[in-house]
């Protein structure tokens, strides 16, 4: 079970049911220095929305649910592949999800929020890095102590191949880098009206 399947519980009645908090309060933290989660996709709420979602031709970004005297939010993060997201996808995916939602916590009051990751998302799982595929993202390595930027060019199982990167530091640009999840301390999407090569 990933730390994603534990509940956690503190003194203000919140509940989180997938870790959450970990990222947030400091003496959760376990010194870890990696922040970017893995197993996301393993999250029960994940497993059940996902096929529904892509059914519909979108793909499930994040997912995250908070509990607190009586309410639950649910926030869904959702993206169309090869166009922009729209409106219009929001309000179909909520349609598919409501009425589960509402049947799980059917004692509650649900509150339900669907958005779009937007054009500098801080990533929070490394599984979102096979979603923006050919997309530029911004890095801060902990080997190399700063930002690098590059294309996504692949994604292996403990690892990403970027190409056109950039060395933020040290000025250096690169045809193609590897770089191992483990070292990723941060990472958003690095969008550019034009996106033209470094140094330009």
């Amino acid at each position: 079970m990933t730390r994603f399947g534990y509940l956690i519980m503190i003194q203000t009645g919140f509940i989180d049911y997938w870790g959450i908090a970990e990222r947030c309060i400091p003496f959760l933290w376990s010194n870890k220095t990696r922040m970017l989660s893995k197993g996301i996709q393993e999250t029960p709420l994940f497993v059940t929305f996902d096929p529904l979602i892509k059914a519909v031709n979108l793909r499930l970004v994040d997912l995250s649910v908070f509990e607190s005297r009586g309410h639950v939010g649910v926030n869904l993060v959702i993206m169309a592949e090869n166009r922009n997201t729209t409106v219009e996808d929001c309000a179909t995916v909520h349609k598919i999800v409501a009425p589960r939602l509402n049947v799980l916590y059917d004692t509650r009051e649900v509150g339900i929020e669907v958005s779009t990751p937007g054009l500098q998302r801080n990533l929070k799982d490394v599984y979102e890095f096979t979603l923006y595929s050919g997309k530029r993202v911004r890095i801060y390595s902990t080997i190399l102590k700063g930002w690098i930027s590059g294309r996504i060019e692949s994604v292996q199982e403990n690892s990403l191949t970027l190409n056109d990167v950039f060395v933020e530091d040290t000025k250096e640009q690169l045809e193609r880098k590897s770089v191992e999840f483990d070292e990723i301390q941060k990472a958003k999407l690095d969008y550019r009206w034009e996106d033209r090569p470094h140094g330009n």
